[in-house]
């Protein structure tokens, strides 16, 4: 993304499109460029995040 390090822009663009930054998720779930609500949702179920 190239608002990283701006965060309230880059939250704020992904938000828009009903997903989460990659810096949400962990390197390896990034990677799969799934950043929506639900991924980070099993993730967190998971216990991998």
């Amino acid at each position: 993304c190239s608002r990283k390090g701006n965060c309230c822009d880059c939250l704020a663009y992904h938000l828009k499109s009903r997903e989460l930054p990659g810096c949400c998720f962990s390197r390896e779930a990034e990677r799969t460029y799934d950043r929506s609500f639900e991924h980070f949702a099993r993730l967190v179920s998971q216990n991998k995040i």
